[in-house]
């Protein structure tokens, strides 16, 4: 089998589904097994390119009994992925019968991994977690907390692309610990709770600088200009009284002066003639950030004169009994949280606060509330009372409670209810109205997609709904998040390009490099711009920093502007970003350029490498007096390699005029980028590469719809799915609008439906 196009799979689905539901359940042995289907579809769609002394790829098929599973499991893939046989290919496409009947062998065999009958035509998920960006957005719109709570959360794992899967969502005790501590960190930003400070720290807990001594009744002096520093924590932002008793030792024309400074900044000086037989409070009035505090008295101007007549005159000290912070001296603004979760109410009440926790939790839960969670939340709230703490502390508990919740953490399309069968049908419209929000939000439904849901409207209203999130700001996060983890954007962040070879790489350059594609992207989806323009857009957004780097003028400073490409750019192809995420830290890479095209753009990952093959092979190794593009040339040369690295080198080679960062080489002019495609096509250039990849944008659309869907979803799309992605790209053309394409996407039955427990009787 070579390499891609695509077949109808919707009859595949439901010949195949009886035979696959057997399969799981264990049906009992036949007497008479039925043949095997393996060897007529081989003969049928694959031996023409795999038999015989030089088959494609070295892939050698006639013999059923030597294929192992690793090599069943990869051409399936293929096959039903629509990947296989090639566009090329003029012989006869594996019909969806053919396909669903060699799957259900392959299972059988222990080939293929067993399915059971939820996940017959696709992979019912498991429950899965809210994602870090989830809980973040979640938690955003739900309280207005933009303080990234998850930010000491380890990295989210990846399956089937993107960490949304169900695949790469482990459930562990750590998580749920995680969760906990940051719920609380959430209530205590969202919800306030007035805990007025007032503390005096006598001045024997203060460092001190300078030369300090015990002069009795509390008082340290400082006979050298220095300070007492320490630490004070601050429950609310605000004004703060500080005061602090002092008397001085006075000499010279001046009195004793001394500054307050908090985190290093000064907050006024203070003159005073006190003495000890008259000691004096002195007091400054200061704005103060919440969170831990440094403060520092100062001593600013030591005197001493040993030599003057008057003993009184010889020398100034200060000395300092202690520091009092008291305040805040207003009453704090209520947070955008607590004012919301308030509503029409004037102020909370242990009356009210369980109809405040029954809303937030039926929101937060993308459901009503059930009575008996709503019961436990106020029993969990009322134990503050019980220690005669305000309702605020109530609530703050109440909410850590919901945000702490597997309710709150988990998704799942499967109904908890008992039953015995599990069947797909429509979701129902709360559930859709969530899928649809964490898709297009990665965040909760808001209050006009709840109700709509509620009132039962939603489906009736289902593509202009779909529209309003996908033109509100929040659909950035599609953005952001899949868009992504689509271009492996995650890549550019554990790039190391060589100092010695990329000097002027720095952080400033890798930040400019992510936000141009994030902002390429964005323009599309937001200006309905055709969703080809990923491959062959002619524009783009630079600051200063990446137009220097570019070699391009006209640009300063930190802002982004739009401007056009030069002819040897084109789309996201030649992004600095792209560029480095797919090279080697001391060179460019073709190889690894020519695999992310295949597997980005073209939705045709090559296979791993035979197994004892690294990157360059012993025979290319044993040359170092070799060139590079030598040893990769002797590398291609084995059979086992060439298959994979005919189809990626031409496309990486047509990158060769830009550095390992994405910058025009200084001997661009002279790089040779012509490669030849396995048909004999020659590109040369990004000139030919984007002529090459508009030929085949509809594997592009047809690659980019089954990556959203799998985003959405968390999990791989089925084979019936598959085919309605074809046809929908179909209908569509090849010039369609990516704010389109979402839109209709999440119109389609693959995305609309879910599995259900369907009872017994």
């Amino acid at each position: 089998m070579r390499a891609l196009t695509q077949t109808s799979f919707a009859a595949a689905a439901l010949v195949g589904l009886v035979g696959l539901v057997l399969v799981a359940q264990g049906a009992p042995e036949q007497e008479q097994p039925s043949p095997s289907p393996a060897q007529p579809f081989l003969k049928r769609y694959c031996l023409e390119c795999h038999s015989g002394e030089e088959p494609d790829g070295n892939l050698h098929l006639e013999d059923v009994a030597k294929i192992s599973s690793e090599t069943w499991a990869e051409a399936f893939r293929r096959a039903s992925s629509g990947s296989m046989p090639p566009d090329d290919h003029e012989g006869p496409r594996p019909q969806a019968a053919d396909l669903a009947g060699l799957g259900t062998w392959l299972r059988a065999q222990g080939k293929l991994p067993a399915l059971t009958s939820a996940t017959a035509t696709g992979s019912r998920p498991a429950l899965r977690r809210l994602t870090r960006a989830e809980y973040e957005h979640a938690v955003r719109d739900l309280l207005g907390v933009h303080s990234r709570p998850t930010r000491d959360w380890p990295r989210d794992e990846v399956a089937d692309g993107f960490d949304t899967s169900s695949a790469a969502a482990s459930l562990t005790p750590s998580y749920f610990q995680r969760a906990l501590e940051a719920a609380e960190r959430v209530a205590a930003e969202a919800i306030l709770v007035l805990e007025p400070l007032k503390t005096r720290i006598p001045a024997a807990k203060l460092e001190a600088t300078g030369r300090v001594y015990d002069v009795g009744e509390g008082y340290r002096k400082l006979v050298t200009s220095g300070s007492f520093a320490g630490p004070i924590t601050i429950p609310h932002r605000g004004r703060y009284r500080i005061r602090i008793r002092v008397y001085g030792d006075q000499a010279g024309p001046d009195p004793v002066r001394v500054s307050l400074r908090v985190d290093g900044r000064r907050h006024g000086i203070k003159a005073t003639r006190s003495t000890k037989d008259a000691p004096e409070t002195l007091q400054f009035v200061i704005p103060l950030e919440v969170g831990q505090r440094r403060f520092e008295v100062y001593y600013l101007n030591d005197y001493y004169r040993p030599e003057a007549k008057d003993p009184q005159q010889r020398d100034r000290n200060f000395s300092l009994k202690w520091i009092e912070f008291e305040g805040p001296l207003d009453r704090p603004p209520l947070p955008p949280g607590h004012k919301r979760l308030l509503g029409d109410a004037k102020r909370l009440t242990w009356d009210n606060l369980p109809q405040i926790l029954g809303r937030l939790a039926s929101r937060a839960y993308r459901r009503p509330v059930r009575a008996r969670e709503s019961a436990r939340l106020a029993k969990v709230a009322a134990s503050a009372r019980a220690r005669r703490e305000p309702p605020e502390v109530g609530l703050r508990l109440g909410l850590t409670a919901i945000l702490a919740s597997p309710n709150f953490l988990l998704r799942s399309d499967l109904d908890p209810g008992p039953g015995a069968k599990n069947v797909q049908r429509r979701l129902p419209q709360r559930e859709l109205a969530a899928r649809l929000s964490f898709f297009l939000w990665g965040s909760l439904p808001d209050d006009a997609l709840a109700a709509a849901a509620s009132a039962g409207t939603l489906e009736r209203d289902y593509a202009a709904q779909a529209r309003r999130l996908v033109d509100d700001p929040r659909s950035s996060s599609l953005i952001e998040d899949f868009g992504r983890q689509w271009l492996q954007l995650r890549r550019l962040e554990e790039a190391t390009p060589d100092p010695l070879a990329f000097p002027d790489f720095d952080e400033e350059l890798r930040a400019a490099m992510s936000v141009e594609t994030e902002l390429v992207l964005e323009a599309i989806l937001r200006e309905d711009r055709p969703a080809h323009e990923v491959i062959d857009g002619r524009f783009t957004f630079v600051n200063g920093r990446l137009a220097k780097h570019y070699g391009w003028t006209g640009v300063e400073g930190p802002r982004f502007r739009r401007v056009s490409l030069p002819p040897g750019r084109s789309g996201v192809l030649t992004h600095a970003s792209i560029l480095t995420l797919s090279s080697e830290p001391e060179r460019a890479s073709l190889v690894k350029r020519g695999k992310w095209l295949l597997e980005v753009i073209l939705s045709d990952p090559p296979p791993p490498p035979p197994p004892g093959v690294d990157s360059l092979g012993p025979e290319a190794k044993a040359r170092p007096d070799l060139s590079f593009a030598k040893r990769l040339e002797l590398h291609r040369s084995r059979a086992d390699c060439r298959s994979c690295h005919s189809r990626m080198d031409p496309l990486g080679v047509s990158l060769e005029r830009y550095s390992g960062t994405g910058a025009l080489r200084r001997d661009a002019d002279l790089v040779n980028s012509k490669g030849q495609l396995p048909d004999g096509r020659v590109i040369d250039g990004v000139p030919g590469l984007r002529k090459a990849l508009s030929e085949r944008r509809g594997a592009f659309l047809r690659g980019l719809s089954r990556a959203l869907l799998t985003y959405g979803l968390g999990r791989p799309l089925a084979l019936e799915e598959q085919e309605e992605v074809r046809v929908l790209v179909g209908r569509l053309g090849e010039d369609v609008g990516l704010r389109r394409l979402v839109v209709e996407l999440v119109q389609t039955r693959a995305f609309r439906q879910g599995w259900r427990r369907e009872e017994t009787r």
